[in-house]
């Protein structure tokens, strides 16, 4: 009967840590980010109400580098995610921040564009236990005119989504995707 029971116990431990991984949801500017899936290494989640990742309208992810372990690590692989990504798309803004002096952050905004929409892409690039994370929050429109569309957007949202990403602290942590 004691074999059993530790059988039994060893089977329920292994069960909760196969499902202990990653957070299946992340509050976000007010609103509940659920996990929907990994792609190339991004982990993506979009609002409850936007479970077809064709069509999300707000995304977040967040992908890992770990390279990365201090903030000294951190310039130099801001500076090549930075190269990578242009010519991808337009680049809108890239900081230092909030003190440039300091910079444990990077926030860089960018458009992109297809023929079915337009993305305005915010990625914060920070080190968060000893590891490298770029988080990335997306606004995609559809339809005619996308792109104007886009660029409206972030004139009027991007300085509140930029205070919002530069002030987040719900980072998960790396270990818990793997």
């Amino acid at each position: 009967m004691k074999q059993l029971i530790t059988s039994i116990a060893f089977v329920l431990i292994s069960i909760s840590t196969a499902y202990a991984g990653k957070p299946s949801a992340i509050s976000f500017n007010g609103d509940e980010y659920t996990y929907r899936a990994t792609e190339s290494s991004a982990h993506q989640y979009t609002p409850a109400d936007q479970v077809d990742l064709s069509s999300h309208k707000d995304m977040i992810s967040f992908t890992f580098a770990e390279e990365v372990k201090t903030k000294s690590d951190l310039k130099p692989f801001a500076e090549k995610f930075l190269a990578a990504y242009n010519g991808k798309g337009k680049i809108i803004k890239a900081i230092a921040g909030p003190d440039p002096r300091d910079p444990s952050l990077f926030l860089l905004a960018t458009m992109t564009t297809s023929d079915k929409s337009s993305e305005a892409n915010m990625f914060l690039i920070s080190v968060e236990n000893q590891t490298g994370v770029v988080m990335n929050y997306s606004h995609r429109i559809y339809g005619k005119d996308q792109s104007k569309a886009v660029m409206d957007w972030f004139n009027a949202n991007g300085h509140k989504m930029e205070s919002i990403l530069m002030s987040f602290k719900q980072f998960p942590n790396a270990k818990e995707f793997k």
